[in-house]
């Protein structure tokens, strides 16, 4: 699901105060014209034949709808297809993770960590029985992604600090979650852990574009704004091939414009703007503080459901 034609825009003020980040194409507007306009708008810092060959090659997979999508694990995919169920209890939670002794050890590790606020959790079973079974599935998605998403070749280091970037930003998320009483910790954590898949399908197709044409690196300038720029409408686009929850879909398009997200789903994804920004900028909480950051009084960038501020300042773990 997109927003409406004509929502696409920028607000003039958050381009002035450099605020603006991209979303994913409108309803009636085609993906591969959408990503090669904004493809086009970096040509300028193509600097060698590596770095227009990577432009056109990304153009090209987009055009052709051939992107390289990474394959979720399948106990992750089976789990995100698994809603909440009067004939599934407790138990029957636990059995079915228990069937992979490293995926629980993995679960039970994250379920210890001093944002989750559940204390110590010595089994599989303690850890449903104190967190329910939408966190667990959430910590069982977590745990299934790490081996089987966030393994890029060539970029392995970029990768991994952008999987802990997400877990930082899932525990924090939930964390609000829980003390905001705006939606599921469970939710609030599935989005937060989704929410820059964009830019590990950006960095696939790196990779695959290196490997192709046998050549090197883009520059590290490039890189950057390629992601910054293309990575909500990869991250759509992982979405829809993956078949991933509406929820979900909604995150990784606007999780830099909660403010265009349909109502059901805008408190989460509005938890999770403000975890990605307090983790990523944590000098701007001062700004947060005094009511002076520019985010904040944006209609597009900052949703009028979300609670006062100070509030979301006192939920922050640690």
């Amino acid at each position: 699901m997109a927003p409406a034609s004509g929502q696409r825009a920028a607000p003039e003020r958050a381009l002035r105060e450099g605020i603006y980040h991209p979303v994913p194409p409108a309803a009636d507007e085609e993906i591969a014209e959408f990503a090669e306009a904004r493809l086009e708008g970096l040509r300028g810092l193509a600097v060698n034949p590596t770095d227009r060959r990577c432009l056109e090659g990304l153009a090209t997979s987009i055009a052709a709808g051939k992107l390289d999508i990474p394959v979720l694990p399948e106990v992750a995919g089976s789990l995100l297809s698994l809603g909440e169920s009067s004939d599934l209890d407790n138990d029957d939670v636990a059995d079915l993770i228990r069937r992979d002794q490293a995926l629980a050890a993995q679960i039970l590790r994250y379920a210890n960590a001093p944002t989750m606020g559940a204390g110590r959790i010595q089994s599989l079973d303690h850890c449903v029985s104190m967190l329910g079974f939408e966190m667990v599935r959430s910590l069982a998605v977590a745990a299934a992604l790490g081996e089987g998403v966030y393994r890029v070749p060539g970029y392995d280091r970029e990768t991994r600090s952008l999987q802990s970037h997400s877990h930082e930003v899932a525990e924090t998320a939930a964390s609000l979650a829980r003390t905001t009483d705006l939606c599921g910790a469970g939710d609030a954590y599935m989005a937060g852990l989704f929410h820059d898949v964009g830019k590990v399908v950006a960095y696939r197709n790196l990779s695959a574009l290196r490997r192709k044409t046998r050549g090197g690196r883009p520059t590290e300038l490039l890189i950057k704004k390629l992601i910054d720029e293309l990575h909500p409408l990869l991250g759509t686009c992982f979405a829809e091939a993956r078949e991933l929850p509406e929820l979900l879909r909604w995150t990784v398009g606007h999780h830099h414009v909660p403010g265009r997200v349909p109502d059901e789903h805008r408190p989460i994804v509005g938890l999770v703007a403000f975890a990605e920004l307090v983790s990523e900028e944590p000098e701007r909480i001062e700004d947060l503080e005094d009511g002076s950051d520019p985010a904040l009084s944006d209609p597009d960038l900052w949703p009028a459901c979300m609670p006062d501020i100070a509030d979301l300042l006192e939920g922050l773990p640690g």
